[in-house]
């Protein structure tokens, strides 16, 4: 399985005010009123996904083969999305606890 301690987290400012937070290699949205909180809301996203979905799933996600997101172009989803945070903000193994492994 490929390594989860370098999940990358995306945080979008929404256009309904607050922000989206996505982890592009599981498919995982979550979002907060602020930065901070919708990192927050993503880890623990991402933690529920590991702790519930079977490795099957995982490594589907991983290698690109999962997205659910399918239904949408990304001219569509990108549609009253302002980006304010591109670089990566890791959610790395220490964030994630057990969860991972």
């Amino acid at each position: 399985m490929n390594d989860l301690s370098n999940l990358t987290g995306v945080i979008f400012s929404d256009v309904d005010g607050g922000y989206v937070s996505e982890c592009p290699e599981l498919g995982v949205a979550s979002q907060g009123d602020t930065i901070d909180e919708a990192r927050a809301m993503l880890v623990g996203a991402v933690e529920l996904t590991l702790e519930c979905a079977d490795e099957d799933e995982i490594r589907s996600r991983l290698d690109g083969s999962y997205f659910p997101y399918s239904q949408f172009t990304e001219e569509e989803l990108m549609e009253g999305l302002e980006e304010v945070e591109s670089r990566p903000l890791p959610i790395n193994a220490d964030l994630l606890g057990a969860a991972g492994g």
